[in-house]
């Protein structure tokens, strides 16, 4: 024994439970998480109900002009799909992964790796996606990180439940998510 514990995953953002119903509910978490052009990492527990609308937002920022902050993490109907969307200046790119099942807790983590200039996800502690290259970079802007919502005005809600949601200007390694997922497997 005597081995040194591993420190603590401390996101810069977190939120505990809750079920959002689709179409008024969301948390606004404010301009957190402006992290621009360095790794950064989204991850949570989500429940995506059956029949949940298109383009459903878990997390993002998402400014409306192409010099905004948009880093979006969203269920998309078309191939039953989480994904991660990030955007420089003009250039967007999106990285997806499957969806294991519907009215079911599911761990979802993804990554933006500066260094490498790529974008992955990952469902339940499994391999993450291949990577999608972005080389462009990722605004920084005052957009506010909502959670369950894509735009302050009221757009693409999230229908389902969000069970501790982090964000943090790292990415985790394989044994912090795996420690993240097992801490929150009784979802």
């Amino acid at each position: 024994g005597g081995g040194a514990l591993a420190p603590p995953v401390i996101p810069t953002y977190a939120a505990s439970t809750a079920d959002l119903n689709g179409s008024t509910q969301y948390f606004n978490a404010g301009n957190v998480c402006n992290f621009g052009n360095v790794d950064f990492c989204y991850f949570g527990w989500v429940y995506v109900n059956t029949g949940a609308a298109d383009a459903s937002t878990i997390m993002g920022r998402y400014g409306n002009t192409q010099t905004a902050s948009q880093t979006i993490l969203r269920y998309r109907t078309s191939g039953t799909v989480i994904e991660f969307i990030v955007q420089g200046t003009g250039t967007t790119h999106t990285v997806n992964i499957t969806l294991p099942s519907f009215d079911a807790w599911h761990f979802i983590y993804a990554q933006y790796d500066a260094t490498a200039q790529e974008i992955t996800i990952s469902v339940n502690n499994g391999s993450l996606a291949t990577p999608v290259s972005h080389t462009v970079g990722i605004n920084s802007g005052t957009v506010d990180l909502l959670l369950g919502e894509l735009t302050i005005t009221g757009t693409q809600h999230w229908d389902g439940g969000l069970g501790f949601i982090g964000a943090m200007p790292d990415n985790l390694t394989s044994g912090e998510i795996t420690a993240v997922y097992n801490a929150g497997n009784s979802l």
